[in-house]
């Protein structure tokens, strides 16, 4: 059967599909759903030589931002066209399939559509919006070893959920301004927003303003030109040498043996880096994308601190940020079990009003809210929780914030009386059993944070659009991948409704 006896066929049974899509657009749509076969049968777990009932709903939401379809034409299109689109270029060698994608490129040309690297900005704009909070597909999940459901003094079910919080350091670049959360500007070099952009002729040193000359990012003022000038130096390979041979002498201070072979050697590349070290200002200036992110605040001591005396106006600390600011953390919200219920970007700093501001947007209604909230500063949020507003204390009212046992154990003090009589998981019976075990992992962040942190090296330098999209994708898949895990273990994974626990 034809593509077009095919369209005939559903414009009869479906007559508003007619007036939704044209042939053209049919033909879009066959061969977005044939590029993404892969991906539709490992998201409804089907044979590869079979289209499932349903699209999986991240693939229904991009075909209808990609063709501007509503959901239900969407609907009906994959019900009338899944068999053609499944086997659309089935047999075809890698000529012919060029040959029938050319159609389509001047499709997307005749139109005025975006064929660049920002073509699909707009819509993983709108997917990463859908997914802040609580859209991942695993955020209702609940199973044996997460959730505790024993009955109340009524005689009625009640439900303990336990999810641990805490961060790891991941991040993309962002505007050098502190915690703004702009996205920088898409420009070789840039340090700020389109917000902020005016800056960008300041001097870098913090707290000046003053205008930056030609070829520097600092202004006239020498202190601060000699910072820029050490910052040049220090991009140096001497420099770098130098330092990795301090690195090297400090982590084997008594390697005798593999040192003195190359003393001498080692003697000469000192020598040569301390000569080196004498500062140029007539070096031409380095980009900020020469830069290694760890290295882009600098700070410079006045002379005088090395006096035996002290300044009678202090030691001078000068600091400034030559290129791009890169984002603190991720924060990770993961169950007990070792689901990952939701993440969110801190950009300044992992404070704790931060943590509270996730907690709020990961769990919009109490009913979503969890019984326990595990966190490593619990004490200091359980302090700002008692001087903030009625309706926020209200929110977590009756919720348990206990530090996990090896933060408790050992980062806080025993004297802490806030820690200590608030926030001790000890305090709450249903955190243990009866026979002396805790009845939740509260280090499951911890270990599902040594998986996280590896795609550091992928996503360092993507745009905060696809960052946002590449983390949130290999989240639900490894959710998915739990799932199964759980399953295996006998811990009986399952899925709460969202209506229950988005209702008020």
């Amino acid at each position: 059967m034809s593509l077009l006896t095919d369209y005939l066929k559903a414009c009869v049974d479906q007559p508003s599909l007619m007036a939704s899509m044209s042939i053209p657009d049919v033909v879009i749509f066959c061969q977005l759903v044939f590029w993404l076969k892969d991906e539709i049968s490992t998201a409804t777990s089907s044979p590869i030589h079979h289209a499932p009932p349903h699209l999986p709903v991240n693939i229904h939401n991009f075909l209808m931002a990609a063709l501007g379809l509503t959901d239900e034409i969407a609907k009906t299109a994959w019900e009338a066209f899944r068999g053609m689109a499944w086997e659309f270029y089935t047999g075809l060698n890698r000529q012919e399939v060029e040959h029938r994608t050319e159609p389509l490129i001047r499709l997307f040309l005749e139109y005025g559509l975006p064929h660049d690297v920002e073509r699909l900005a707009l819509a993983l704009r709108a997917r990463n919006v859908i997914m802040a909070g609580p859209g991942q597909e695993m955020w209702n999940h609940a199973c044996d070893l997460c959730c505790w459901v024993q009955p109340d003094d009524e005689g009625q079910m009640r439900a303990v959920r336990s999810v641990v919080t805490d961060g790891v350091t991941l991040g993309h670049p962002c505007c050098a301004v502190h915690d703004c959360k702009e996205p920088i500007r898409n420009t070789k070099g840039a340090r700020y927003c389109m917000t902020h952009v005016t800056r960008e002729k300041e001097c870098a040193v913090v707290s000046c303003s003053a205008p930056v000359e030609d070829g520097f990012t600092t202004c006239t003022i020498a202190a601060h030109r000699a910072l820029e000038a050490f910052k040049r130096l220090e991009n140096k390979a001497m420099f770098q040498l130098k330092h990795r041979l301090d690195r090297i002498r400090t982590s084997q201070p008594s390697s005798g043996t593999s040192l003195s072979t190359t003393s001498s050697t080692l003697q000469q590349l000192e020598l040569e880096a301390q000569a080196a070290l004498l500062p140029s200002l007539d070096d031409p200036p380095v980009g900020s994308d020469e830069l290694e992110d760890d290295q882009l605040e600098a700070e410079i001591m006045d002379a005088a601190a090395e006096c035996e005396g002290k300044s009678s106006d202090g030691n001078v600390r000068i600091r400034a940020q030559f290129g791009r600011r890169r984002t603190h953390n991720e924060e990770l919200c993961v169950a007990s079990c070792g689901i990952i219920l939701g993440r969110a970007t801190f950009y300044g700093s992992e404070a704790v009003n931060g943590v509270l501001l996730f907690w709020r947007q990961l769990f919009p209604t109490q009913r979503a809210l969890p019984n326990v909230l595990w966190h490593d500063q619990n004490c200091r949020l359980w302090s700002m929780l008692m001087n903030s507003d009625a309706e926020t204390r209200q929110f977590f009212d009756g919720v348990a914030l206990p530090v996990d046992v090896f933060h408790f154990k050992c980062k806080h003090k025993e004297t802490d009386i806030v820690c200590g009589t608030h926030c001790n998981p000890y305090i709450w019976p249903e955190l243990h059993t009866s026979d002396g075990r805790w009845r939740f992992n509260s280090s499951s962040a911890e270990q599902i944070n040594n998986w996280f942190s590896k795609y550091q090296a992928i996503v360092r330098e993507m745009n905060v659009d696809r960052y946002n999209f590449f983390l949130d994708e290999m989240i639900k898949r490894r959710n998915r991948m739990m799932v199964k895990e759980l399953e295996r273990k006998g811990a009986r994974p399952y899925s709460i409704p969202r209506e229950e626990l988005l209702c008020e």
